[in-house]
């Protein structure tokens, strides 16, 4: 799903960059006609421009985030195991941000514990140089089965409603869980990774 949600940012920024230059060639072209009200259609045209962008980066940066937010707190969750994963391309977000897109296949249970064979495409950090394998939870709804987003552990460990399908999945599908978590993109690692990271982290303050 983040492909597609970078492809239709793309879109709209392509239109954010023609209202911006179409404004600019209108405010230039009648600038004869701006008489005493100079100061206030400059300051109209930069504070326009800038709510445009503005917005523009707030759904550039935030649409997943409230997307996965909105599908965990519905319910629209499901276990994936992911089998292994292939780079797609960098990109950058509307503050120039760098992520790197992985796609991954991945076997997703629904709460029925029934299981599909798919992939997704998600967006991580710069520094997830390849993807582990193992479980983790993502967004899931099975009448959009191709809107699947990584959700962090913190969010499902947050939501003590989820404790009883958490519980089920690990009676029937016994996961191997990786440590699922957001910083400045997403990452993905095993917990003896993660485990590692942070003891080298711990040595370099000492």
């Amino acid at each position: 799903m983040q492909l597609k949600l970078y492809k239709k940012s793309t879109i709209i920024l392509f239109f954010v960059i023609i209202a911006t230059l179409l404004s600019t060639i209108i405010l230039i072209s009648t600038r004869s006609k701006w008489g005493n009200n100079s100061l206030a259609i400059l300051i109209g045209y930069f504070v326009a421009v800038s709510g445009l962008n503005m917005a523009f980066a707030y759904y550039d940066t935030m649409t997943d985030k409230r997307i996965i937010k909105k599908m965990v707190t519905s319910g629209q969750i499901a276990l994936a195991y992911i089998k292994e994963g292939r780079f797609v391309r960098f990109i950058r977000d509307a503050k120039l941000n760098k992520y790197v897109l992985w796609e991954m296949d991945i076997t997703l249970y629904d709460q029925n514990m029934q299981a599909h064979k798919t992939t997704m495409i998600e967006k991580f950090n710069i520094s997830q140089t390849s993807i582990p394998s193992g479980h983790c939870y993502v967004t899931y709804n099975p009448e959009k089965p191709e809107d699947i987003l990584l959700v962090p552990n913190v969010l499902i460990s947050s939501i003590g409603a989820y404790q009883p399908l958490a519980m089920q999945y690990e009676r029937v599908v016994k996961p191997k869980y990786l440590n699922s978590f957001y910083r400045y993109g997403n990452c993905l690692q095993t917990y003896e990774q993660s485990i590692k990271e942070q003891k080298e982290m711990e040595e370099q303050k000492n």
